[in-house]
């Protein structure tokens, strides 16, 4: 659990710090957000070592930077089939290409970041806490999107885009860097991955 001396900094809604920007290599767009207690304390069930990256973790806490993504897709991602699945495939690789390029370069600052698999709610660099990130309510609280209830038997929500709507793939970065520091690397990723293309 969260304590109160952790959420003391933190601002109840969150706080947008960066609006959605295209990485236009990639094509990911990606917006920054400190998230509020509530998805804070979701985040740290997803990430409890979180509150171990640094020898003041209370504080540390209030730096936690929330990065969801998206990316445009060519199928609706709500129809099944092997189309959309080989669509959400492609996205994710694309997704974890891009994300562990951010890890890498931070880490290499000794800075923390880490990725969602998207597909099981789990960190990828971290150890998975006991429970799941869940993507679809924290882009609903951090960027207000709208969902659509899909399925008959297990109903589940899906996050809508508000240019790509459904045919959309997010996915999520975290990280305790610097603002400036994560906006630097993702220039740098986007500018190397330009010249390699």
């Amino acid at each position: 659990m969260i304590s109160s001396d952790d959420v003391v900094r933190i601002r109840p809604s969150g706080e947008m710090v960066n609006p959605p920007t295209m990485c236009p290599s990639y094509d990911i767009e990606f917006s920054v957000h400190r998230p509020g207690p509530l998805l804070l304390r979701d985040i740290l069930g997803a990430i409890p070592s979180l509150r171990t990256k640094t020898p003041n973790a209370a504080s540390e806490l209030t730096n936690v930077l929330v990065v969801p993504t998206f990316q445009p897709s060519n199928a609706d991602l709500i129809d099944y089939g092997r189309g959309s699945e080989e669509e959400k495939d492609r996205l994710l690789e694309n997704f974890v290409s891009w994300g562990n390029e951010v890890v890498r370069k931070l880490t290499g600052r000794q800075l923390w970041g880490d990725i969602v698999d998207p597909c099981s709610g789990q960190v990828i660099h971290s150890t998975p806490g006991p429970s799941t990130y869940n993507e679809v309510d924290a882009c609903q609280q951090l960027l207000k999107y709208t969902t659509h209830r899909v399925g008959n038997m297990f109903p589940c929500a899906v996050i809508s885009h508000p240019r790509w709507a459904t045919s959309s793939y997010p996915a999520t970065l975290f990280t305790t860097a610097p603002l400036a520091t994560l906006l630097e690397v993702i220039r740098e990723i986007d500018e190397e991955h330009t010249h390699q293309s």
